[in-house]
């Protein structure tokens, strides 16, 4: 987890940037955005998540301390990405852990359409997993994510918008492949405050449709510094039984 001195100097660095635009995050939720970050941008988020599963043998329990994902604006339309996490997995009374590094990816974003009447604002997100990091997390082969992402502002102000998400990914050990889904509301009561409600899932042939609901808030502590938090409940039995996430997102020019 990030030591408080760190948390200070993403705090300073986002006060720099102060006068950019508001930040615009892919957190919290887990339904994608279809939304670039400005050219000449740089977005770090951060965030620790819990996931507790008791899959009938006793309670598993997953750590992301922290998961980091890295955000660069190369043009109008085209992000750049990189991310991974340091996780660690608890059977039972914790004395049974394994830890290491997981989920280093690299990928982009790309933004379709803008919206424009009943044209939902659309962008792409191409992920891929790399066969790296610790012995016990790293997949053989390269995992592709692909999810495509749209937004729709309910209201005229914009402080009601509806996204979604349709996705797909291959498996880094068997080559199978699974679809993804996500349907989320925001609400913005205020421009530095927002809450969400949120649906999703993982379809895999074969297995039973591992469902999610989930609901959270983020606050805009400066128009580049947010902190946020959610969490949720599996709604079948293939989902982690409960998770809860807090993370904070910082960005400046470079």
């Amino acid at each position: 987890m990030r030591t408080p001195s760190s948390i200070l100097l993403l705090v300073v660095l986002a006060g720099t940037a102060a006068a950019q635009e508001p930040i615009s995050a892919d957190r919290p939720g887990q339904t994608p955005s279809p939304t670039v970050i400005p050219a000449r941008r740089i977005q770090v988020e951060i965030d620790a998540q819990t996931v507790l599963d008791d899959p009938g043998s006793g309670t598993v329990t997953t750590y992301s301390l922290p998961a980091v994902l890295i955000r660069l604006g190369l043009l109008p339309t085209l992000e750049l990405r990189a991310g991974a996490e340091y996780r660690t997995i608890a059977t039972g009374d914790t004395l049974d852990q394994v830890k290491g590094i997981a989920a280093v990816n690299v990928g982009a974003k790309i933004s379709i359409t803008q919206e424009n009447g009943a044209l939902p604002e659309l962008g792409l997100v191409m992920q891929f997993g790399l066969p790296t990091g610790s012995e016990a997390f790293a997949p053989r082969y390269v995992t592709p994510t692909l999810a495509l992402g749209a937004r729709s502002a309910l209201d005229r102000d914009g402080a009601v918008n509806l996204y979604g998400s349709v996705g797909g990914s291959w498996d880094g050990t068997s080559g199978h492949g699974s679809g993804s889904y996500g349907v989320a509301l925001w609400v913005a009561p205020t421009s530095w405050f927002g809450l969400f409600t949120e649906v999703d899932g993982i379809l895999t042939p074969g297995l039973t449709p591992a469902h999610t609901l989930d609901a959270g808030a983020y606050i805009l502590a400066a128009p580049s510094l947010q902190f946020d938090l959610f969490g949720g409940l599996g709604l079948t039995g293939s989902a982690p039984d409960a998770f809860i996430n807090v993370g904070l997102s910082v960005r400046r020019p470079f």
